[in-house]
């Protein structure tokens, strides 16, 4: 993905638009919440800022051992928002 200056500040809002900017199916978006992103959930809405998910990401994708997350694990009212 190549970074681009006018989403860098965006705040985005619910969980299909953080999926949309970062081009995650459902189930990526919850290994990436259970894996730490930095993202809140507030009153059943997600919100996150573009740049701090894209720092979380550089930092999570260096090299190491391959990650294994099962998303049957996660709670469903992580999917909500």
């Amino acid at each position: 993905m190549a970074y681009d200056p006018a989403k860098a500040k965006k705040l985005l809002m619910g969980a299909g638009e953080i999926q949309q900017a970062f081009n995650w199916s459902r189930d990526q978006f919850v290994v990436f919440v259970i894996l730490g992103l930095p993202a809140r959930k507030i009153n059943g809405r997600w919100y996150a800022w573009f740049d701090n998910i894209d720092e979380f990401l550089r930092a999570l994708l260096v090299r190491g051992k391959p990650i294994r997350v099962d998303v049957k694990r996660m709670p469903s009212e992580a999917f909500d928002g």
